[in-house]
Order: C-alpha cells, then sequence, then structure tokens
C-alpha cells in the first residue's frame, strides 16, 4: 500500500521489452518511410525545374540512388547501435534492424504496385 492508496498493477506494455521494441521498431520504420518521400521530392523538383533532361536523368538514377541512401541510413543505424548510450536511447537493437528491413520491404512494395499500374 502506497500513501495514495493500493498500488496499481503495471500495464502489460509498460515491460521491459515492448517499449524499446517500439521505439527502435518505428525509428527504422518511419526513417526508411522518410528517405522515400525525400527521394520522391528530390525527383518531383528535379522533373519540374530541370527541364527534359534533368528529368530523365532524375528518373534514371532514381532508383540507384534510393538504394545508396538507405544502406546509407542502414549504416547510420548500425553506428547507433555500436554506440552503448546511443543505443540504449534508440530501443532494442534488433527492432531498429527489423524497422529498417521492414521499411524497406514496404517501399519496394509500393514502387512495385506503381510499376504495375503504369504499365
Amino acid at each position: 500500500m502506497t500513501v495514495n492508496g493500493p498500488a496499481r498493477p503495471r500495464r502489460r506494455e509498460d515491460t521491459t521489452v515492448i517499449r524499446p521494441f517500439r521505439r527502435g521498431f518505428s525509428i527504422g520504420l518511419v526513417g526508411q518511410i522518410l528517405v522515400f518521400l525525400l527521394m520522391i521530392g528530390g525527383l518531383y523538383l528535379a522533373i519540374q525545374f530541370g527541364g527534359p533532361g534533368g528529368g530523365t536523368a532524375a528518373a534514371l538514377s532514381f532508383l540507384p540512388a534510393l538504394i545508396l541512401v538507405s544502406l546509407l541510413f542502414l549504416l547510420v543505424l548500425l553506428i547507433v547501435i555500436a554506440i552503448p548510450p546511443l543505443r540504449h536511447r534508440a530501443g532494442a537493437w534488433w527492432a531498429l534492424l527489423l524497422g529498417w528491413l521492414t521499411g524497406g520491404a514496404l517501399v519496394t512494395g509500393v514502387i512495385a504496385v506503381i510499376w504495375v499500374a503504369t504499365d
């Protein structure tokens, strides 16, 4: 019993696994989605302001650039995992990588749907 009355039981989601998993998974997933949206924005700007040659060059280099930036984001996540204070703040290391992988699958699915819909 506490000063304010009987002690309340903790909710199940307050366990030591769920919150770090949710935080790490969200960082990985949202990071991948932001990378994709920034690349789409860059492609749109290149098409609008780059003329016919700039738009074509941006469209041809979109997928290789997306892969490169996603791998750069993975490298940043691996650095976060390697430094213990950052890893503690970011959540579970395996959740970061799972979020990155899930975000990559989601982005790939969106690209595949757009590709099939435009054919």
